[in-house]
């Protein structure tokens, strides 16, 4: 198979491990039973198509002959579709009505099930006109390809096998290349909806970073000229936004200067929380977590994700010099969304804020 196909595989086989790992962590999150019974369903699912991905890798290497690739790819249609449907049930019930998660169940519980079908499909289609192409001048001559069409029976239509014909290479050669371009191109839409870039495409593009951290915290559109904040909404809001009280770094913050470069290398998100692993005694202290995230971890695998090392929750060490460079730096966003928010205290106040303004 070509370098096409090797980029499709590359990117599902990191897809699929970082879908098994985030089906874990929901697992440990659950809040209750229904958040715990859809994160189980999609942990086995997730690790079954994992198992097919790993699968075909290993009779790819080991030179297994693409009819019967083919006909794993075939198999693997099953928990495809089952995970389109689990997507769809998971994504839909963490809904809460915000921009953010009206894209998010788009993206990963409609696009990236979706694109992935499609490429093993695609995939599917790849190895069977391999397999032609796999054959000797003699198996050629004999090899005969169906032609399919819809049958009437009157109150059903069927597509059926209604005869067969002669083989062309040319058109093998067709047809493999067209698969193989969908195959990558649903590889990469997948990777592209799994990684979240949809929503920090819609959300982020033209719209000031102020702007998008009022839209993320209060799931609503920032406040423009034309939708101007009351005195009385401005009061309420800067009272609410305490960002010291964030578990997490919120996402329009993500790609700050110094957000950006103290990164969980588990959760792969700025480090809210940070603790040092000890187990690697560098004269810094060790790698930087996420608290949550190694807890998590920890919970499944006491090692170390780093050296592999016997590793517990109490062994962690904080990071108090860190916290305090985070802590800051939050402090400073909180005061550049409240110089935000004082840009529009000049707007008119409609008259029935102003009523309740009036008995402070």
């Amino acid at each position: 198979m070509n370098a096409m196909s090797n980029t499709a595989r590359f990117l599902t086989t990191i897809c699929d491990t970082l879908q098994v790992i985030n089906s874990c962590e929901k697992l440990l999150q659950a809040e209750n039973e229904t958040e715990e019974t859809l994160a189980k369903a999609s942990l086995i699912n997730r690790l079954i198509c994992l198992g097919f991905t790993i699968t075909e890798i290993g009779l790819v290497i080991s030179g297994t002959k693409s009819e019967k690739i083919a006909f794993l790819k075939s198999l693997e249609l099953l928990p495809k579709l089952t995970q389109m449907g689990i997507s769809i049930l998971v994504e839909g019930y963490q809904m809460d009505g915000s921009l953010k998660s009206r894209i998010c169940f788009v993206s990963k519980g409609i696009l990236s099930p979706f694109a992935d079908l499609t490429r093993v499909a695609s995939e599917n289609i790849c190895y069977d006109e391999h397999h032609y192409l796999q054959m000797n001048p003699e198996e050629l001559k004999n090899a005969k390809r169906p032609i399919y069409e819809y049958v009437d029976y009157g109150e059903d239509i069927h597509l059926e096998i209604v005869g067969y014909r002669p083989v062309d290479i040319e058109e093998c050669k067709k047809n493999l290349d067209h698969a193989q371009k969908i195959g990558t191109a649903s590889a990469s839409l997948r990777m592209i909806a799994e990684l979240d870039l949809p929503e920090k495409i819609v959300c982020n593009i033209g719209i000031p970073v102020y702007e998008r951290l009022w839209n993320f915290l209060n799931g609503h559109p920032a406040p423009h000229h034309t939708t101007p904040v009351s005195g009385l909404d401005l009061i309420e809001k800067i009272q609410d936004f305490d960002l010291l009280n964030c578990t997490k770094i919120p996402l329009p913050l993500h790609d700050d200067a110094v957000f950006s470069q103290i990164i969980c290398p588990i959760s792969l998100e700025p480090i809210r929380d940070p603790v040092r692993d000890p187990t690697q005694g560098t004269p810094n202290g060790g790698q930087l977590y996420e608290r949550s995230a190694i807890t998590n971890w920890l919970k499944l695998k006491q090692l170390s994700p780093m050296t592999k090392k016997p590793l517990s929750v109490d062994q962690l060490k904080p990071a108090p010099a860190v916290k305090v460079v985070i802590d800051n730096r939050l402090m400073h966003h909180k005061q550049g969304l409240i110089d935000y928010l004082n840009a529009h205290i000049g707007d008119p106040v409609p008259a029935a804020d102003q009523t309740i303004i009036n008995q402070f």
